[in-house]
């Protein structure tokens, strides 16, 4: 009780990133901020595209693992990314994907 209701019970969805701080924070120097981004707060699909094309690996593979509604067109072009985690991360989501696809009947 000490920390209040609000550690209680479910914790409320965070509110979108203004635009505005998603591009400051998208280019920002710091990998650790740009792969951070999006884990805790929504931000816009342009956003992840964005991240899944860093130049830093961390980066594209953190937005992988995070943006969790990536279309497969976003996502199979990390297969043949120079960096085995990034591949993974990549593999792994479309295994996943086209396992769903399937079980849905839809080719």
């Amino acid at each position: 009780m000490a920390a209040g209701p609000e550690m209680h019970g479910r914790r409320r969805k965070a509110d979108p990133l203004p635009d505005a701080v998603c591009a400051a924070l998208v280019r920002d120097e710091d990998r650790r901020v740009r792969a951070w981004l999006g884990m805790f707060v929504p931000v816009p699909d342009e956003v992840w595209a964005l991240l899944l094309a860093d130049p830093e690996a961390k980066v594209r593979e953190s937005a992988r693992y995070h943006w969790r509604r990536a279309p497969i067109e976003a996502v199979r072009p990390l297969l043949d990314d120079p960096d085995p985690a990034v591949r993974r991360a990549a593999a792994l989501a479309l295994t996943a994907m086209e396992a769903i696809l399937a079980a849905a009947g839809i080719p």
